[in-house]
């Protein structure tokens, strides 16, 4: 148990594991339709909370050991194999005690370097590097972070996930427009190039892939909708978050110049989701409501097997678990499990380890 202040550190990380409630749970909430599954977001029967500890059963801190001075996370994944973040385009790889395994940082214009790490993705044998500007990935070894090869494109890859050990979906731009494109990798080759946007979504926000039960998942600008990414038949919608009168609706799109950019707004200030995550049968959801607030970041949890919703904005939350930053939200960047992961700052806390509630009591151990 650490009862100290933590000294300001822009550079030592903490990766949080939080472990939602589920007690009390019975058999409902989650509607079945035409074999899509619906989650109940209603606004306004949300629990309303100001505290984290309300919903959350335990924290596990993990201090990654830092020998490179780390700084912002810009993505983060985790497996059974470990922890791996990238921070100024470089990768770093971490055991599930924090220690350093190895790190990647082949920045440059050679055919193995990269310009930058617009994204990346872990897979059962590959780390998979984005490099969007130079139209190419790069393939390193998981195991030890060797380079294996570097795989160029006639597309702007943005965003990947996997489908299956040889096959990504790629969120990619170019002369053809934004659209998806599955590539097999052991090959080097497309497989199929779908979903091209109409000018409805002529410059949509990049939307970052997740997953559900081991699939890639999809969300299209403005819907609240997930589609289920396959390697033979495209997408498939999988799962609706419903926010009811808060619902997007395309006849509440307005079109503005920006910088000399035409792109099309939502007047109606629906509920528009930027992150969500699963584990078990808990949603964790981070979404902007402008309806409501211009301001407000909203995180909802919703427990899918009773239907109840907790609710969290940023105007009134006072953490008391982690004495995190006092108006932005706890961010989570990603799932494993049961559990919710998240990376901190110590230099943002303002309380000691020894003002927690007996409940939120970190173990370091």
């Amino acid at each position: 148990m650490v009862t100290k202040r933590v000294e300001n550190n822009t550079y030592f990380i903490l990766l949080t594991i939080l472990l939602l409630l589920s007690c009390g749970r019975s058999n409902q909430g989650l509607i079945m339709q035409n074999s899509k599954r619906i989650i109940d977001c209603n606004i306004d029967d949300a629990i309303k909370q100001t505290v984290l500890s309300s919903v959350c059963d335990s924290i596990r801190v993990v201090p990654l050991e830092d020998k490179h001075l780390i700084g912002f996370i810009d993505i983060i994944h985790i497996d059974d194999s470990g922890i791996y973040l990238t921070s100024n385009d470089i990768l770093y790889a971490f055991d599930w005690k924090g220690k350093e395994r190895f790190c990647v940082d082949r920045r440059g214009r050679a055919s193995f370097d990269y310009l930058d790490i617009e994204d990346f993705m872990v897979s059962e044998k590959y780390l998979v590097i984005v490099d969007s500007e130079s139209k190419k990935v790069l393939l390193f070894d998981k195991s030890d972070g060797q380079f294996i090869k570097t795989v160029n494109l006639d597309f702007y890859p943005e965003r990947i996930a996997f489908v299956d050990e040889s096959t990504l979906i790629v969120s990619c731009g170019g002369v053809e427009g934004p659209m998806l494109v599955t590539f097999d990798i052991d090959n080097e080759v497309v497989i199929d190039r779908f979903l091209h946007f109409e000018k409805l979504f002529s410059a949509p926000m990049l939307q970052t892939f997740t997953s559900m039960e081991g699939n890639p998942l999809y969300k299209i600008p403005f819907y609240n909708d997930y589609y289920t990414v396959t390697k033979d038949n495209g997408l498939e919608k999988t799962l609706s978050f419903d926010f009811k009168e808060k619902n997007f609706n395309v006849k509440g799109l307005k079109n503005i110049n920006y910088l000399g950019v035409n792109m099309l707004v939502d007047s109606k200030g629906s509920a528009d989701i930027r992150n969500m995550y699963n584990a078990n049968s808990m949603f964790a959801i981070r979404f902007k409501c402008l309806s409501i607030s211009e301001d407000a970041q909203y995180l909802m949890l919703v427990d899918t097997l009773t239907n109840n919703k907790y609710l969290f904005d940023s105007e009134s939350y006072k953490d008391d678990v982690l004495f995190y930053d006092h108006v932005i939200l706890p961010l989570f960047y990603d799932c494993y499990q049961d559990f919710f992961v998240s990376v901190l700052y110590p230099d943002l806390w303002t309380e000691t380890f020894n003002s927690l509630p007996e409940k939120s009591r970190m173990n370091t151990n």
